[in-house]
């Protein structure tokens, strides 16, 4: 990417050198090729310095390109005596008229400003969607979930489905003979109101759990790079203490004002038999931890609760809500990612059975006779 921005810029100043020299005269091989080549020059390692700085590679190329034409008009101006003779005038006529000068330099400025400020928003916002979709899905590249339509709910999926599409999506092969898949992890997810002991509350809070599908690998990053905390850990020690142990983000703690070592109680809500149901819990904080790696689940700077997956199910239920598979490589063509979702397609059809969409089979009984005598 880098050296598509670079060589947009060179050529654009490129461009501009060749126009500058269209316009001369009295040529000589080194002037010409001076006049050409410094201006591409200019412009490449402005558009350099930019990107390296990191600027977007829109504003870079542009930035890089006015520098490029500039350099065009000023190269002619040192090397021709024609040409300075043109700049002395220039700068006469800016004493003789101060007031149009000003005038057009502050129009000038505005016109750049306008310019430039929309371009480093829409940069601004490039980037800090793209560092919030890698800071939630990092290693995520195919999420298989579904949700009811009747009632809204995430529909949650059985072990028995969850191992065999596991099983079959690991041994899936692409093109060239090489797994499509690196990783596989069951999760959960639901929305959660969360009261700290200072009765402080927040009405809506992601609540999170993941673990690892069988042997099948997990190349995710931990909730914590610095002790190597992970949604396994917390169930260990969930097993060791029997409380259901709870890591949440710095943001969370912040709000609700507590520590490790706080109880928090949790109430939420299910559609059960057709009707809503509240349910409530209590989690018991062991550590707080920064909303980055793994615990960037709910967002960066988000407050988030993360739990082991036998503490979710334990309080809220059987059953994860997704699947979240890692790919090999990254799938940046189209049709590539096409064969990925023909091939995990079939894979669901194959697994998903009629007893997961609620059909129940019933034995045909024949009819019992009487005999009245």
């Amino acid at each position: 990417m880098l050296g598509i921005v670079i060589g947009l810029a060179g050529t654009a100043g490129l461009i501009f050198g060749v126009f500058a020299l269209l316009g001369l005269r009295d040529r000589t091989a080194w002037s010409s090729l001076l006049v050409v080549i410094g201006p591409a020059l200019d412009a490449a390692l402005t558009t350099w310095l930019l990107a390296w700085l990191g600027l977007g590679p829109v504003l870079s190329v542009l930035t890089g390109a006015t520098v490029g034409l500039a350099s065009s008009l000023v190269i002619p101006t040192v090397l021709w005596p024609r040409r300075a003779l043109v700049g002395r005038l220039a700068v006469r006529s800016l004493r003789a008229r101060p007031k149009q000068a000003a005038l057009l330099l502050v129009a000038l400025v505005v016109t750049s400003s306008i310019v430039s400020s929309s371009l480093v928003v829409g940069d601004s916002l490039d980037a800090t969607v793209e560092r919030q979709v890698d800071a939630v899905w990092t290693e995520t590249d195919v999420v298989l979930s579904g949700r009811d339509p009747g009632t809204a709910q995430p529909i949650l999926l059985e072990a028995g489905f969850i191992a065999d599409v596991a099983a079959e999506a690991m041994a899936l092969m692409d093109s060239d003979g090489a797994v499509m898949f690196d990783g596989i992890k069951a999760t959960r997810a639901l929305s959660t109101a969360i009261e700290g002991p200072s009765g402080r509350a927040l009405p809506s809070v992601g609540w999170y759990a993941q673990e690892a599908v069988g042997n099948h690998p997990d190349p995710w990053p931990p909730l914590e790079t610095r002790n190597g905390l992970t949604y396994a850990t917390l169930g260990l020690l969930s097993n060791a203490t029997g409380r259901h142990e709870a890591a949440i983000t710095q943001e969370l703690a912040e709000e609700l004002e507590v520590d490790a070592g706080a109880l928090l109680n949790l109430s939420w809500t299910a559609v059960e038999d057709g009707r809503v149901v509240r349910h409530r819990g209590v989690v018991h904080v062991h550590v707080v931890v920064p909303s980055d790696a793994g615990a960037a689940i709910g967002g960066l700077g988000q407050p988030a609760l993360m739990t082991s997956m036998g503490s979710f199910e334990a309080l809220a239920g059987e059953g994860a809500s997704s699947l979240h598979l890692s790919a090999r490589v990254p799938y940046e063509d189209r049709a590539a990612w096409n064969a990925v979702e023909d091939s995990l397609a079939s894979v669901i059809d194959v697994a998903w059975t009629a007893r997961m969409d609620g059909l129940v089979f019933e034995p045909h009984e024949p009819p019992k006779m009487h005999v009245i005598v």
